[in-house]
């Protein structure tokens, strides 16, 4: 445990055979939990991080696991899916890009990894290219998103960007040209905007 907390965030990944996983973040670990038959749920395989953390983010891309967390100095973490039922195999572990985040975030369509809350990029977003090679992101841009400033959690759909900005409530961006990118609407919400979707 980390503190009080055993495990602390959740994605979903079914494989090509349709087999459902959970991937599932505890204080040092990254599970990953056959869940295809809910009546026996099984843990296939454990990966450790490094360190302990209150907060771990995963997501999916393809066959691989993304995998960061928040208060460590683990970098990003890259799981080959590939090899269930039976085991991940870690094929990226780097610092390169950041050593902690909050959160990510995958533009499956455009194999573009979004990442905020960055100790290397507080304010804005840091953007990777994953669709080249999986297993070697590559950097496209880093933003300070001065209007917006602190992006806590996010969005992403076909380079439109739906960016939780804390209490400066709820940004889109269009990241279509990174070079250029383009505020497209703004809105307070009276709080803390924590995370968004689109329904």
């Amino acid at each position: 445990t980390a503190g009080r907390v055993k495990y602390n965030d959740l994605w979903g990944y079914t494989d090509p055979t349709g087999r459902e996983y959970a991937i599932v973040g505890s204080a040092a670990f990254i599970h990953i939990v056959d869940v295809t038959d809910p009546t026996n749920v099984v843990e296939v395989d454990r990966v450790a991080g490094g360190q302990t953390t209150v907060w771990r983010d995963f997501k999916t891309y393809q066959d691989r696991i993304y995998a960061v967390s928040d208060n460590t100095s683990e970098g990003m973490i890259i799981l080959d899916a590939s090899y269930l039922p039976d085991s991940v195999h870690v094929t990226y572990q780097s610092a390169e890009y950041f050593d902690m985040t909050h959160n990510i975030f995958i533009d499956e369509r455009h194999g573009r990894l979004y990442v905020a809350g960055a100790n290397s990029q507080n304010n804005g977003l840091i953007v990777l290219d994953i669709s080249q090679n999986p297993d070697a992101p590559t950097l496209i841009t880093r933003d300070d998103l001065t209007s917006g400033e602190y992006v806590h959690d996010l969005y992403v759909n076909d380079h439109i960007v739906y960016a939780s900005h804390g209490w400066n409530g709820l940004y889109i961006w269009d990241y279509s040209d990174p070079n250029g990118i383009k505020l497209l609407a703004n809105i307070s919400t009276n709080g803390y905007n924590h995370s968004s979707w689109l329904t």
